[in-house]
């Protein structure tokens, strides 16, 4: 069974929500889905700044999500930020703790994949967020979130 993530940029703006993560409070919290790099990097205060690719700005800093530190990568699809990606700075013995703290924070995942990487997705409905957490070969794991889209699974 191969499994889509389908990313949708939000329809209306008032259903643009904050990418506002667990109880990280700084870092990303000024972003919101659908805006411009230019208005991330106008409202970020200085701490969002562009990379050598173009789709890209990075967060200065370490980033926090509970007690799990990360560098913030910030996406932009057609000059609209379509994700947030999350690189951990902690030992990759770590990742199942980062794991269960998510399943605490979201509940069960809308969706799972077990062949290969091991993959769950979850919904936040408030903040209409896409969560996506994957246990990687050799240890570490990688974390996104990106506007409410449409999960599905095709056969």
């Amino acid at each position: 069974m191969a499994m889509l993530l389908a990313t949708a940029m939000l329809l209306a703006p008032a259903c643009v929500a904050a990418a506002d993560i667990g109880d990280g409070a700084n870092g990303w919290t000024f972003a919101r889905w659908g805006m411009t790099r230019a208005e991330v990097e106008a409202a970020s205060n200085g701490v969002s700044n562009p990379t050598a690719q173009d789709n890209e700005d990075s967060v200065t800093g370490e980033q926090a999500i509970g007690a799990f530190r990360f560098q913030v990568t910030l996406e932009f699809q057609d000059d609209h930020l379509s994700e947030i990606r999350f690189a951990p700075t902690f030992p990759p013995k770590k990742c199942a703790a980062l794991r269960g703290y998510l399943g605490d924070t979201y509940g069960r995942p809308a969706l799972e994949d077990n062949t290969g990487a091991k993959i769950s997705w979850w919904r936040d409905l408030p903040n209409a967020n896409t969560i996506r957490y994957a246990m990687l070969d050799g240890g570490g794991c990688s974390l996104s979130y990106q506007p409410m889209s449409a999960l599905s699974i095709v056969n």
